[in-house]
């Protein structure tokens, strides 16, 4: 049973998207369970209001979330659906549930290329990318979204610095189904399916991949040309700190990128220390 936090913030267009990712989740899955969460934020309050309108804003937010759970359920009355109210920045609220949680994976909605610019600038790294512990699936298109099954997975082929990270991509990509397509652009000719052979292989059991090369001198225009020619519906990509996402798309090629913004993104980063 795949247990997949969907984050909320109440407005229609998100539930929108939600309802219909669920929908196809539990025809794929019919044991998928979902758990609402919303992060409630009191940063802007003063001390002397600070205790009443914690108490306010969790009961508000508590109300809000089950009149949210009730109107999923109109629309997927067979779905598996539970309800976390936190307090605080959405990440932190995340990383607190995981720590007593079993999690898969966290679908996030967006709403607008200005989402999609905030999550892949290299001036504006998004901060729940960053953050979260849990691997993340983003729907660009609230408007028209799908479960990708053809995940195009930018790499730059060096070691894992924690490989259960990477293991709990591959475990997304199982429960979606979805086979992975591991793309190392070559600027440099010289090819290095050795290095996906010792680092990646070992840990591709059960899952469909396959390697592929590509020889151009612009590693992110190269993964976009890839992904067009072959009809692929979605985006795999792996955060380490030396910024390999940042550097895939920068703010240089962030035009183009937007032409991709139908398509769902997988998202893992690889900042935490190895435990």
């Amino acid at each position: 049973m795949a247990n997949i936090i969907l984050p909320v913030n109440f407005s229609r267009e998100i539930r929108r998207a939600l309802i219909s990712f669920m929908k196809q989740m539990v025809q794929h899955d019919s044991s998928s369970h979902f758990t609402l969460l919303h992060a409630y934020d009191i940063s802007g309050y003063g001390t002397a209001m600070l205790r009443d309108m914690t108490e306010v804003l969790e009961k508000n937010a508590y109300q809000d979330l089950e009149h949210e759970k009730e109107e999923m359920l109109k629309e997927v009355p067979n779905a598996s659906i539970a309800t976390y109210v936190g307090r605080g920045l959405l990440p932190n609220v995340v990383n607190s549930y995981e720590e007593d949680n079993r999690v898969d994976f966290m679908v996030v909605a967006l709403k607008g290329s200005n989402m999609l610019q905030s999550l892949l600038s290299s001036n504006k790294p998004s901060q729940l990318a960053q953050s979260s512990n849990v691997p993340m699936l983003f729907l660009p298109d609230a408007d028209n979204v799908k479960l990708p099954t053809a995940i195009a997975f930018g790499t730059d082929l060096k070691p894992f610095q924690n490989v259960e990270d990477f293991k709990s991509l591959l475990n997304m990509a199982k429960i979606l189904d979805a086979k992975l397509h591991f793309v190392y652009v070559n600027e440099t000719g010289e090819s290095k399916k050795s290095a996906f052979e010792s680092h990646y292989v070992e840990h591709l059991q059960d899952v469909g991949y396959d390697f592929v090369e590509i020889e151009n001198k612009n590693a992110a225009k190269g993964m976009m040309d890839f992904i067009k020619e072959n009809n692929l519906d979605g985006i795999g990509l792996i955060e380490r700190k030396s910024g390999f996402l940042q550097r895939l798309f920068s703010e240089s090629m962030l035009n183009q990128m937007l032409g991709l913004a139908k398509l769902p993104i997988m998202v893992i980063n690889e900042l935490r220390e190895a435990e």
